[in-house]
């Protein structure tokens, strides 16, 4: 089983080579909280080969037009592409940025229902973050700060700039959830 853990030469967690120490050439001495990882590959199955069907032309859905229907759909995503995963004392974010991106254009269509609210100017910046837009995205908080310099949201990112959490990380949250996130029973149990 492959091993991993904290290298304090490059500030990361790494996976261990084969003689123990970084992939970057750091030694043992260097690592802590080592762990194994699960192995990730499975065997290969052998699968017939399908046979070539030539599929309908694809109907674009309906264009979600009310606000609320935007930001379920916007919430939805977030959900699916952004992961939060506990390493170690390290939380990590992942996403990619075509995701990124889409959450983009889905915000970019909520403010035109709705142009001057800051939780969407701010969950835009977010999204350009994810789409690996990370200068837009630090413009578009100036942005936000220039019209509304009393928003704390906008404030608290533009000034923790990398620290503060993007508002897609936060559990997904409803009047009828019954469960917290694997996150935060991680923590829990800690």
């Amino acid at each position: 089983m492959p091993k991993a853990g904290w290298c304090g030469q490059c500030g990361a967690y790494v996976y261990l080579t084969a003689s123990g120490g970084c992939p970057s050439g750091h030694g043992s001495e260097w690592l802590s909280n080592l762990y194994d990882v699960p192995d990730q590959t499975a065997a290969p199955v052998a699968v017939e080969p399908a046979p070539v069907i030539t599929p309908e032309p694809e109907v674009a859905p309906e264009p979600t037009l009310t606000l609320d229907g935007l930001i379920a759909e916007i919430s939805e995503l977030a959900d699916k592409a952004i992961t939060v995963t506990r390493v170690g004392e390290s939380v990590m974010v992942q996403s990619d940025s075509v995701s990124g991106q889409r959450l983009v254009e889905l915000l970019d269509r909520a403010l035109e229902l709705k142009p001057e609210d800051p939780a969407l100017l701010v969950a835009r910046s977010d999204a350009l973050a994810h789409a690996m837009q990370l200068k837009t995205a630090e413009d578009a908080l100036d942005e936000i700060l220039a019209r509304y310099p009393d928003d704390l949201e906008a404030r608290v990112r533009k000034e923790h700039w990398g620290e503060w959490s993007s508002v897609f990380t936060l559990p997904r949250w409803s009047e009828s959830a019954t469960a917290l996130t694997p996150a935060m029973r991680e923590n829990l149990a800690q």
